[in-house]
Protein backbone atom coordinates (compact mmCIF):
# COMPACT_ATOMS: atom_id res chain seq x y z
CA UNK A 1 0.00 0.00 0.00
CA UNK A 2 1.07 3.24 -0.74
CA UNK A 3 1.22 5.90 1.87
CA UNK A 4 0.25 9.20 0.82
CA UNK A 5 2.66 12.47 0.07
CA UNK A 6 2.11 14.77 2.65
CA UNK A 7 3.05 17.71 0.74
CA UNK A 8 0.35 16.71 -1.62
CA UNK A 9 -2.27 15.90 1.49
CA UNK A 10 -1.42 19.64 2.58
CA UNK A 11 -2.16 20.80 -0.88
CA UNK A 12 -5.72 18.94 -0.87
CA UNK A 13 -6.82 20.66 1.99
CA UNK A 14 -5.99 24.24 0.66
CA UNK A 15 -8.86 26.06 -1.31
CA UNK A 16 -8.56 27.97 -3.74
CA UNK A 17 -9.04 31.78 -3.68
CA UNK A 18 -11.66 33.09 -6.01
CA UNK A 19 -10.49 35.60 -8.68
CA UNK A 20 -11.52 39.21 -8.15
CA UNK A 21 -14.57 39.43 -11.44
CA UNK A 22 -12.54 42.54 -13.04
CA UNK A 23 -9.79 40.21 -13.71
CA UNK A 24 -12.29 37.99 -15.97
CA UNK A 25 -13.28 41.01 -18.25
CA UNK A 26 -10.28 42.48 -18.04
CA UNK A 27 -8.79 38.92 -19.96
CA UNK A 28 -11.33 38.54 -22.04
CA UNK A 29 -11.38 42.47 -23.41
CA UNK A 30 -7.48 41.66 -24.30
CA UNK A 31 -8.12 38.62 -25.35
CA UNK A 32 -10.76 40.33 -27.93
CA UNK A 33 -8.62 42.73 -29.00
CA UNK A 34 -5.64 40.45 -29.54
CA UNK A 35 -8.11 38.16 -31.69
CA UNK A 36 -8.94 40.97 -33.93
CA UNK A 37 -5.93 42.31 -34.74
CA UNK A 38 -4.79 38.71 -36.40
CA UNK A 39 -5.63 38.54 -39.83
CA UNK A 40 -8.39 35.50 -40.59
CA UNK A 41 -6.81 33.42 -43.40
CA UNK A 42 -8.91 32.10 -45.97
CA UNK A 43 -8.03 29.04 -48.09
CA UNK A 44 -6.32 26.09 -47.78
CA UNK A 45 -2.97 25.88 -45.43
CA UNK A 46 0.33 27.14 -46.89
CA UNK A 47 2.16 23.72 -47.33
CA UNK A 48 -1.05 22.42 -48.83
CA UNK A 49 -1.47 25.21 -51.33
CA UNK A 50 2.62 24.92 -51.95
CA UNK A 51 2.19 21.17 -52.52
CA UNK A 52 -0.76 21.62 -54.66
CA UNK A 53 1.16 24.08 -56.96
CA UNK A 54 4.09 21.84 -57.50
CA UNK A 55 2.19 18.68 -58.38
CA UNK A 56 0.33 21.49 -60.95
CA UNK A 57 3.64 22.55 -62.18
CA UNK A 58 4.75 18.93 -62.45
CA UNK A 59 1.64 17.95 -64.43
CA UNK A 60 2.15 20.76 -66.47
CA UNK A 61 5.82 20.13 -67.31
CA UNK A 62 5.33 16.79 -67.93
CA UNK A 63 2.66 17.37 -70.46
CA UNK A 64 4.53 20.12 -72.42
CA UNK A 65 7.91 17.91 -72.35
CA UNK A 66 6.33 14.53 -73.76
CA UNK A 67 5.80 13.79 -77.36
CA UNK A 68 2.60 13.68 -79.11
CA UNK A 69 3.56 11.34 -81.36
CA UNK A 70 5.81 8.42 -80.34
CA UNK A 71 6.77 7.45 -83.97
CA UNK A 72 8.76 10.88 -83.46
CA UNK A 73 10.82 10.42 -80.53
CA UNK A 74 14.64 8.72 -82.38
CA UNK A 75 14.51 5.40 -81.51
CA UNK A 76 18.59 5.08 -81.17
CA UNK A 77 18.27 7.38 -77.77
CA UNK A 78 17.60 3.84 -75.73
CA UNK A 79 21.39 2.91 -77.05
CA UNK A 80 22.89 5.88 -75.61
CA UNK A 81 21.79 5.33 -72.06
CA UNK A 82 22.99 2.13 -71.80
CA UNK A 83 26.82 2.83 -70.33
CA UNK A 84 24.97 4.96 -68.13
CA UNK A 85 22.83 2.21 -66.94
CA UNK A 86 25.68 -0.48 -66.84
CA UNK A 87 27.39 1.95 -64.17
CA UNK A 88 24.37 2.45 -61.87
CA UNK A 89 23.88 -1.08 -61.69
CA UNK A 90 27.70 -1.25 -61.11
CA UNK A 91 27.35 0.84 -57.96
CA UNK A 92 24.09 -0.08 -56.79
CA UNK A 93 25.66 -3.55 -56.58
CA UNK A 94 28.98 -1.75 -54.38
CA UNK A 95 26.18 -0.39 -52.26
CA UNK A 96 24.67 -3.49 -51.74
CA UNK A 97 27.79 -5.50 -50.86
CA UNK A 98 29.96 -5.15 -47.33
CA UNK A 99 33.40 -4.31 -49.61
CA UNK A 100 32.40 -0.45 -48.59
CA UNK A 101 32.43 -1.46 -44.79
CA UNK A 102 35.58 -3.17 -44.99
CA UNK A 103 39.20 -1.08 -44.30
Amino acid sequence: MITPDPFEQKLSSLHPRALPPEWRAEILGRAAVAGASQPRVKGPPRWLAWGWGAGIAASLLLHFATPEDPASVDSTDHLTALPRADIIHAWLAYNHSDAYLQP
